[in-house]
């Protein structure tokens, strides 16, 4: 069932909410990306070229919380909510409004998060093919900061990672 719900987000939703742009991500964004995302941060989508059709991702919002909670809620609570008083009515209206703008800003960062993945892997299979996204990524990320540290140029960047990687591969 959580295949079948990644796929439909992976391949229907994502291309819905976001336009992204067909040039390949460049080396050095990508490891700043790649980096970012192993630290739980949300990398710019500038760097990996996408942006957000901020009316399309409402619009993707609205059908799945009327489908999944809005509508079977309706249904099931219909008798008791319309027994209930109107002050109750009230404060209640307020915490489904509270919950609707918190629910729509998870969706959000859960859409970017997403987009972010798939842009990095998109990118690792461009600069990276000999090397598996989820064996290497760590490894990637850390070199790229010891790369940030020794304050080395993006044009040796390129070498410095890949001699890196190199030296892991003959330690394993």
């Amino acid at each position: 069932m959580t295949s079948k719900i990644e796929k439909f987000v992976d391949e229907k939703l994502v291309p819905f909410v976001f336009i992204t742009s067909q040039n390949p991500i460049l080396f050095h964004d990508l490891l700043e990306a790649n980096r970012q995302l192993k630290e739980g941060l949300i990398p710019s989508s500038s760097a990996l070229g996408y942006r957000i059709k901020l009316r399309n991702m409402y619009i993707a919002f609205l059908v799945l919380i009327h489908l999944f909670f809005i509508l079977p809620g309706t249904v099931i609570f219909h008798k008791s909510l319309a027994k209930l008083d109107c002050h109750l009515s009230i404060i209640l209206a307020i915490v489904v409004t509270g919950a609707f703008f918190i629910g729509f800003t998870a969706f959000r960062d859960y859409m970017v998060d997403k987009i972010s993945q798939q842009r990095v892997k998109e990118g690792w299979r461009l600069h990276f093919p000999l090397f598996d996204f989820d064996s290497f990524s760590d490894k990637v990320a850390a070199i790229y900061t010891q790369a940030i540290k020794k304050k080395i140029s993006r044009g040796e960047l390129e070498f410095f990672v890949m001699s890196e990687l190199s030296k892991e591969g003959e330690k394993a």
